[in-house]
């Protein structure tokens, strides 16, 4: 029977192998030698494993330029995320993240998948490691061992979001462009917390925990601390889909328990929760120098979107964004940050903005524009035509207005947005074409004051470029029909008044985000 399960196994990874769209991963071992824990405890020799994939490229100075870190989840490893619906999409060829002119590291966290871990032999008496330790760690396998002085992207999933965090704020300097997934920058609080103590306490609360100490999982306490997990990460809407009498709900149920119960150990779970009770990086989240975009879901119930702290917090990282992807039949909930097509445009979009000399739009200011300097309340429009003679491989736009703004590429509506005080950020790559296109805003003022704020950040082939709010935009107190459209006539529209210039960061108004 083993020997029909070991052939069953092989077959399985041979025909992955098959249907793998990049290169199969290098594996190996970094040895940290008298690693010393944020506790105070050491061990002798650390044990980091790590997969790569791809080729190092280093510039004329030789330092590193194409590196990628990419960090797993809690109880997860590097070998989780090489699955289709993250490695397919990201590591393919002309993926975001293409295995031909990337170099990727996905290590094992410290406590999870090869690393060393309480399991191993120390058991409880493993250090009490915390994400400060995980990241440091991180940080001397790139330098000591792969000898990775800089790193073009940091992106993380949950546990490994929390860490991009930590990246951008223990590491300023060492990498580009950061990307947070289903994670937030606070100290883990409120009902995150509950959850996570429900699956700390239940491990040690069953009396076979043994202190740590015992010679068969107790499977009390470990069945008590999954079922935490599946509420903690599971989705109301797609639960019901996937089981929707008592039957299907039951038998799905048994079915996930029995899975974690086979791949998760006490000890290793127990720690790997732990870990988190130190983190918090909001005070400090001002010192990010990196490009930041972090990206959350609607459905998910780690981080749900009615506590406002991605919104609130990612205000105060000098280049930083936030993202919220609405629910959907393709979202999964916590587990969408392993989704890659749910999210990629982003990606794309903050690689544009992060590449060296990418885009003239980050210190490009633009000028807040309106119909008249004494428009009275009420609705105006907007148009702006310009010609692209490249295709583009991404394009976004940042824009606001006060008070409303509803914005349209070449006849598609791409945003409604209404807070003045904070400009959305758009990819609009898709709706892009080689030759004339045209913006269109249908504006509204609720008082006196008003002014729209736009940049249009695009990059092709070797060239990139930016469109702002400009005395070359052309506005209308009367709507037209067909405005948004290329072959509108606008050529009794008239130039909009200059209110004044606006930087890179500044709300309509002049202020900081």
């Amino acid at each position: 029977m083993r020997i029909a399960c070991g052939l069953f196994v092989l077959l399985a990874q041979q025909l992955a192998a098959q249907d793998r769209t990049w290169p199969a991963p290098v594996e190996g071992d970094f040895v940290a030698k008298d690693f010393r824990f944020g506790t105070g405890e050491t061990l002798p020799e650390l044990r980091l494993h790590y997969r790569t994939i791809g080729t190092l490229v280093r510039d004329s100075r030789g330092r590193a330029q194409n590196a990628v870190l990419v960090l797993h989840g809690t109880t997860g490893s590097g070998a989780s995320l090489l699955r289709p619906g993250f490695a397919d999409e990201l590591f393919r060829s002309g993926g975001a993240l293409d295995a031909a002119t990337h170099f990727l590291v996905l290590p094992d966290a410290i406590g999870h998948g090869r690393s060393s871990k309480p399991s191993d032999g120390l058991r409880a008496r493993f250090p009490r490691y915390d994400y400060d330790d995980m990241v440091r760690a991180q940080h001397l396998l790139l330098t000591e061992h792969l000898k990775v002085d800089h790193l073009r992207l940091v992106i993380g999933t949950s546990m490994g979001g929390m860490h991009t965090w930590l990246w951008g704020i223990e590491h300023p300097d060492f990498a580009d462009a950061l990307l947070p997934l289903a994670s937030l920058p606070v100290e883990i609080a409120g009902r995150n917390r509950w959850l996570r103590r429900m699956v700390i306490d239940s491990i040690r609360g069953d009396p076979a925990w043994r202190a740590g100490d015992y010679e068969q999982q107790p499977m009390q306490g470990l069945t008590g601390a999954i079922h935490a997990m599946l509420v903690m990460t599971s989705v109301p809407l797609q639960a019901q889909k996937d089981a929707p009498t008592r039957e299907a709900a039951d038998g799905k149920f048994d079915e996930l328990v029995a899975s974690y119960r086979q791949r998760l150990d006490a000890n290793d779970t127990l720690y790997a929760f732990d870990a988190s009770r130190t983190y918090d990086p909001s005070p400090r989240l001002a010192e990010i120098r990196a490009q930041l975009t972090a990206i959350n879901f609607a459905d998910d119930q780690v981080n749900p979107p009615e506590l406002g702290l991605l919104e609130r917090e990612v205000a105060r990282v000098v280049d930083g964004r936030a993202v919220l992807v609405p629910i959907s039949d393709a979202t999964r909930g916590h587990g969408s940050h392993s989704l890659a097509a749910l999210w990629v445009d982003h990606l794309r979009a903050l690689l544009a903005r992060s590449s060296r000399g990418a885009s003239v739009g980050r210190v490009e200011p633009a000028q807040r524009i309106w119909g008249r300097k004494e428009q009275p309340p009420g609705s105006i429009w907007f148009r702006r035509v310009f010609e692209l003679r490249h295709p583009v491989t991404t394009a976004e736009i940042t824009v606001a207005c006060d008070d409303h703004c509803t914005v349209f590429v070449n006849g598609v509506e791409v945003v409604a947005h209404h807070d003045w005080m904070r400009p959305v950020h758009v990819d609009v790559t898709r709706h892009l074409v080689s030759g004339d296109n045209v913006i269109a805003v249908a504006a509204k003022n609720d008082m006196s004051n008003a002014g729209l704020i736009f940049w249009l950040d695009w990059r092709a082939p070797g060239v990139d470029g930016t469109v702002v709010t400009d005395g070359a935009w052309r506005w209308t107190a009367t709507e037209q029909q067909g405005f948004t459209l290329l072959r509108h006539d606008d050529r009794t529209w008239s130039e909009p008044a200059n209110l004044g210039e606006v930087k890179r960061g500044q709300n309509v108004w002049g202020y900081p985000q």
